[in-house]
């Protein structure tokens, strides 16, 4: 079967590459507005931008009525922003916020999560997270329906228990990923294919 895009709607392209291009990494966002009021949404349209300096980056849609979702307004805003890795004890926390509540509304609050203030940004992390990366925002992108916001990270917050001293022991974390629709994934079968893998990895980093 071949599906030509020209003349596609907005909901049979988003649900295709929705299935398609998966497991995604869930952000949790965590913002706040110039009055202090707090915002906490997941987006799964997300990835590394840049690993010098540090960059990640994350697509927000508009809103059918065109207005931004509040993440969105609240890093214009103030200019920063926390993301906080889900794992999968905090999974039915993020769905929650995740709900479409009216503006304005601290998602926090329906929640059981808790939360700290950043060292380096106005917005707070979520202290279930094991891993929380304070952000400055790089730049904004308008793309079609979406945004693409990228973001500095400033500051990394790891868990004692998940940091090997290089990197993260993928065992530790109990990432969830996302699937297309309304499925997720479990990162329980994690396996090394070979000693290459991570000779090219070093490799790569020590011609920088």
């Amino acid at each position: 079967m071949e599906i030509f895009t020209d003349g596609m709607s907005r909901k049979q392209a988003h649900f295709l590459l929705d299935s398609i291009v998966c497991p995604r990494p869930i952000f949790l966002v965590s913002s706040q507005n110039e009055h202090g009021i707090a915002n906490l949404a997941p987006f799964s349209m997300s990835t590394i931008a840049s690993t010098r300096p540090p960059m990640i980056c994350f697509s927000p849609v508009i809103r059918p009525d065109g207005r931004e979702k509040d993440t969105l307004a609240n890093i214009r805003e103030t200019g920063d922003f926390v993301v906080n890795t889900v794992t999968e004890n905090i999974l039915s926390d993020v769905l929650i916020a995740a709900r479409n509540f009216p503006a304005g509304i601290n998602e926090l609050e329906h929640t059981k999560l808790t939360t700290a203030p950043g060292v380096r940004v106005k917005a707070h992390r979520v202290l279930e997270s094991p891993v929380n990366m304070e952000c400055i925002l790089h730049q904004i992108i308008p793309l079609g329906d979406n945004s693409l916001v990228i973001g500095e990270v400033k500051v990394f917050h790891l868990e004692d228990r998940v940091y090997t001293g290089r990197d993260l022991d993928a065992h530790k974390l109990t990432i969830i990923g996302r699937m297309g629709g309304s499925f997720f994934l479990r990162a329980t079968e994690i396996f090394a294919k070979t000693d290459e893998w991570d000779l090219a990895a070093d490799l790569a980093v020590e011609k920088e």
